[in-house]
């Protein structure tokens, strides 16, 4: 991978977030050296100087162009971009992006075409509440191919959602824990469409990715998304970005217990002592990040032979991995 113009302070976290799309991702990731060709270029397209720093390169006609910018409205629509700051998890998707254009690759059959449609066959887990359902629907049209109208969302006291699904991004007068006061408020609110485009001067901005878990962690609280399968257990696909959601919201331990074992939400519950709701916003958001997928039952369970020290252990390597301070949980 090569660069053009990015900042200083993502030069300096490249490294490690190429680390861990290595370890967390199928393939391998690395800043190229001195004249060797770049397979994906990440290009700040605020910056019109030269490239400088870890990775640079010169352009490159046949690779292809992740852009980056400190405004989501400026990147390029329909295309894979990045915004400032750079986050792992949406790093290695608009690689992935980028590769699979060339590549050719097709989607995961697993990720279901339509959001409020349920699976046949789900009874093991808990159903979609008002709330669950309320997302999907909100959530669906911010999917849609091709992107729809920009929308916006009034929430009580005055606060709002504002989307552009062709641009990828979002803004919100809410700041990250306000989202937990959404539902059930959230159970009578409507997406209205919007023709001036979306507001400046808000509190918060960022990628569509990056609204669809916020509303999946804090809004579906009360049963699994229509879409997700019920007949068959959980398991950690990728760690989740905990610069979306802070640690002190999204309980460790739910990812620590699915890196090890395949089970449903009730045992999920049981085996880590988080609360329920917890534990379902975190399947919801980690099904739509790609974080959590579906997979059969592990029927042993977990050692507690050790007082829960094995458990405590694997938490505090996440913790270290992600550069998080042990006990913020």
């Amino acid at each position: 991978m090569g660069t053009r113009g990015l900042r200083e302070e993502a030069l300096r976290t490249l490294p490690l977030f190429l680390q861990r799309v290595a370890l967390e991702r199928e393939g391998e990731w690395r800043l190229v050296s001195g004249e060797e060709p770049a397979d994906v270029l990440l290009v700040d397209i605020d910056q019109e100087g030269p490239s400088e720093g870890p990775g640079a390169t010169a352009s490159q006609e046949d690779a292809p162009v992740v852009a980056v910018s400190g405004d989501p409205g400026r990147l390029p629509p329909g295309q894979p971009g990045l915004v400032y700051p750079l986050r792992a998890q949406e790093l290695a998707e608009a690689l992935l992006r980028s590769a699979g254009a060339e590549v050719s690759e097709t989607p995961e059959p697993e990720s279901p075409a339509g959001l409020s449609q349920p699976v046949p066959g789900n009874e093991g887990n808990p159903p979609a509440g008002p709330c669950s359902r309320k997302v999907a629907e909100l959530i669906e049209p911010l999917r849609r191919e091709p992107p729809g109208p920009d929308l916006r969302l009034d929430l009580a006291d005055g606060h709002y959602l504002a989307v552009s699904p062709e641009k990828g991004y979002f803004v919100t007068t809410l700041h990250t824990g306000g989202f937990a006061h959404l539902c059930p408020d959230l159970t009578q609110k409507e997406w209205q469409p919007i023709r001036e485009g979306l507001p400046e001067e808000v509190g918060h901005r960022g990628p569509i990715a990056q609204l669809e878990w916020l509303l999946a962690y804090f809004g579906a609280r009360d049963g699994l998304l229509p879409q997700i399968p019920r007949d068959a257990g959980f398991t950690l696909q990728a760690w989740p970005d905990y610069q979306v959601v802070p640690m002190a919201a999204n309980k460790p331990r739910v990812w620590a217990y699915l890196k090890g074992h395949a089970a449903d939400a009730g045992t999920i519950t049981e085996a880590t002592g988080v609360d329920p709701g917890e534990v379902l916003g975190s399947l919801n958001a980690g099904w739509l990040a790609g974080a959590v997928r579906s997979a059969p039952v592990t029927t042993t369970g977990p050692d507690t032979s050790k007082g829960g020290s094995a458990r405590t252990e694997v938490i505090g390597k996440i913790q270290q991995r992600l550069g998080l301070q042990p006990g913020g949980e």
